[in-house]
């Protein structure tokens, strides 16, 4: 297939994005054309991903890191959950144009976003 025959669309939601996948495969996409795949940001998590230092926030019900007992991040963070910042991709081989749009159609009613339409919108504004 080339990437005129691919349609993209990406979640946050991972349990969305399956739905989505599972009503393309319903309507007769071939399952071997469909995949979804999950994004991480490599840099590590995106909010919560950091130790407190417990002699400037006593308050804190959170116990100091002891690295010797092995590391759980949950325990030694911010209050703040730690989100991991992943995105989940969907991607659609096509045959034509016809099912591209009947693919389009189906990830959107599962919030799937199409990051070239968001991009092109905001290069005009």
């Amino acid at each position: 297939m080339t990437i005129e025959n691919t349609m993209l669309r990406t979640y946050s939601d991972f349990d969305k994005g399956q739905e989505a996948r599972s009503a393309l495969i319903a309507a007769g996409f071939p399952q071997d054309s469909v995949s979804y795949t999950a994004r991480e940001d490599e840099s590590g998590a995106v909010t919560g991903n950091f130790l407190i230092d417990k002699s400037q926030h006593p308050e804190s019900d959170r116990r100091e890191p002891n690295f010797m007992e092995g590391y759980e991040p949950n325990e030694t963070q911010s209050a703040t959950p730690v989100d991991w910042g992943r995105s989940y991709v969907l991607m659609v081989d096509t045959p034509d144009a016809a099912r591209m749009r009947q693919a389009a159609e189906i990830a959107e009613q599962f919030g799937g976003i199409d990051i070239d339409d968001v991009t092109s919108r905001a290069s005009v504004a």
